[in-house]
């Protein structure tokens, strides 16, 4: 059953399937389900590569109030029901989706894969971005040393003064097509930036 003003946009995760199954035999039998459980559900990463995947949509899982969050984070039989439910809602497909526009089941080595893939090209595009930014800086900085008297410094491009360290996330832009347009991530500002010692 969806919780009240649940989304009607499915959204897809991968579970491993085996660990799924032994959930849903666990609770239909009473058994006792551990955090360690829903956790080897969910650890798709550290599968083996033969171990099967398959997709579950945690819309209701999503929508859930945050009584509901509270009490799964306590009773981790709460948590795997969810989960079954998210594979039941996912089979049930309401939206009526066709095959082709849904995910597939697959073995976690094809799901790494398919997960570099994916990251690899987000990277080129941003890449080209990074590039073209750096090569109108440059230009830009060409047109100032033109402009400045022999002898004075020239200015520096704005590429070469980016920190290269990781700093921690502040923000996500998200545009309005998330299937087909790149997530843009922006750094928050380092100590030094807020004027921190």
């Amino acid at each position: 059953m969806a919780a009240k003003g649940a989304s009607s946009v499915p959204v897809y995760t991968y579970v491993c399937k085996s660990v799924l199954e032994s959930l849903r035999r666990k609770v239909a039998a009473g058994e006792s389900v551990t955090s360690a459980d829903v956790l080897a559900l969910t650890a798709v990463d550290e599968a083996a590569d033969s171990e099967e995947l398959m997709p579950v949509d945690i819309r209701e899982r999503l929508d859930r109030s945050a009584e509901a969050v509270r009490r799964a984070a306590t009773h981790p039989e709460v948590d795997a029901a969810s989960y079954i439910r998210a594979a039941e809602l996912f089979a049930a497909n309401p939206e009526g989706r066709p095959e082709r526009d849904r995910p597939v089941a697959m073995t976690a080595q094809v799901w790494r894969e398919k997960a570099i893939d994916s990251c690899s090209g987000d990277e080129s595009a941003s890449d080209g971005d990074e590039e073209e930014e750096e090569s109108e800086a440059a230009g830009e900085g060409a047109e100032e040393e033109e402009d400045e008297p022999d002898g004075a410094p020239s200015a520096v491009p704005v590429a070469a003064t980016r920190r290269l360290s990781p700093a921690p996330l502040a923000e996500v832009a998200v545009q309005e097509d998330a299937q087909t347009a790149p997530v843009r991530v922006r750094p928050s500002p380092s100590r030094s930036d807020r004027g921190s010692p």
